[in-house]
């Protein structure tokens, strides 16, 4: 009996752990959000609550997947702690000060704790929308409501069919709310969520709880071992993208797009690492085989050449038709998927004098030689023998050139 007793502790604890591991902060280093002021008011809210006791109660939120998945919900339960929308979103950047969340899910808690019901004009377009073509849609989307489903997702499964019947822009949504209100389809909360998510543009965020949950559940189960790494690179504001580069990528890809990626500087880090890289010619009129080994320059030149040829090839697949793949996102994913190590990103990152955009790409280029002392210096043994690679790569287009070129030689030779 005694034995049953502590299997079944043991499971329970297990099935705690998985529960509040959904967001747990595996690959980022400081958070972009958490500053000075905001760390004052950390310090002022765990000597109100407790940090132990707010953790206890953070893990609980955690525990019950559809609360977990749901910034709606995750900010209802804030609001038990504390009411007002300053409290709620010190308390958000608590779960990300104690690791239960990343920046990705902070960012979609605290952009929906903003979120409040503003009235507005009555929508001029509402007397072109007819009752029949929305009625089945603003049903399914109060009943998802009442039953609990995610307000966010539900919102989205909306605007989707909104979006197939040609009434996806905002106006077309606010009139097609109007209507569904005053046939009695919609509740007054409802007609009040549907429209505070309509002015705040939900539906066009790129990411959900439920939809980053969904990728980065499936990437660490594809992924070996998806151990705890820290790195900055990845966290820092993007200002042209508005977004980090890690959020970039789970943002803009799937996470089988994350692994092919991720995949691509696996191998090419296999390539480096191998004791021989050589052409071999066999001749047609006999036997004889020569073979021509490749000198540490021109094997560097030749993995790095592999390397475009196979990002190439990659955006030519049906996969990458929406998503291309670039330089900034490829190295994004390889950390991601583990196959970069942090070590390797911060030294990068470091680097300022190469990727730094206000210079120009001959600048960048110069800058690199000078402090790797040419190519021959992929073969420094160690960590860092994979550092010149990743620069390579920034200076061939992380910063000036976002976007895949189509005209790229990708000969091999």
């Amino acid at each position: 009996m005694k034995t049953k007793i502590l299997i079944f502790i043991l499971l329970m604890g297990v099935q705690t752990s998985y529960g509040q591991d959904y967001f747990s902060n595996l690959r980022e280093g400081d958070s972009r959000y958490i500053g000075d002021p905001e760390k004052s008011k950390l310090a002022e809210v765990y000597k109100k609550h407790g940090k132990n006791s707010l953790e206890r109660r953070f893990n609980q939120i955690f525990e019950e997947k559809k609360v977990a998945t749901c910034a709606s919900k995750i900010v209802a339960e804030l609001g038990k702690i504390g009411s007002s929308q300053e409290q709620k979103e010190v308390l958000a950047l608590a779960m990300r000060d104690l690791e239960i969340i990343d920046d990705i899910a902070l960012d979609i808690i605290i952009k929906r704790n903003k979120i409040k019901y503003e009235a507005s004009f009555p929508s001029l377009q509402s007397g072109k929308i007819s009752l029949k073509e929305i009625k089945k849609d603003y049903e399914t989307f109060e009943k998802r409501i009442n039953e609990g489903f995610c307000p966010e997702d539900a919102f989205f499964g909306l605007t989707s069919a909104l979006y197939k019947k040609k009434l996806g822009k905002n106006g077309k949504i606010k009139a097609a709310n109007k209507v569904a209100r005053k046939s009695g389809i919609l509740s007054k909360k409802n007609y009040q969520l549907a429209e505070s998510f309509r002015r705040a543009k939900v539906q066009f965020w790129s990411l959900s709880l439920s939809q980053y949950n969904y990728k980065l559940q499936a990437l660490r189960r594809q992924v070996e071992a998806y151990g705890q790494e820290k790195s900055d690179f990845v966290t820092v504001l993007n200002k042209k993208a508005k977004m980090s580069l890690r959020q970039h990528i789970y943002s803009n890809y799937s996470y089988l797009q994350i692994v092919m990626m991720g995949n691509l500087v696996e191998k090419m880090r296999k390539r480096l690492d191998s004791v021989d890289i050589s052409i071999i010619i066999r001749y047609a009129d006999d036997e004889q085989t020569e073979i021509i080994p490749l000198e540490p320059t021109e094997r560097f030149r030749f993995v790095l050449k592999l390397l475009r040829k196979e990002m190439a090839k990659l955006n030519q697949m049906s996969l990458f038709d929406n998503s291309k793949a670039h330089y900034a996102a490829v190295i994004a994913a390889s950390y991601e998927v583990g196959a970069v190590p942090a070590i390797e990103l911060e030294e990068l990152a470091s680097l300022e004098e190469i990727w730094n955009p206000k210079r120009t790409r001959m600048d960048r280029i110069m800058s690199w030689a000078r402090m790797f002392g040419g190519v021959a210096s992929v073969v420094i043994p160690g960590p860092f023998a994979f550092l010149p690679v990743l620069t390579v790569m920034v200076v061939d287009g992380i910063v000036t050139e976002p976007k895949p070129d189509r005209d790229q030689d990708i000969s091999l030779f």
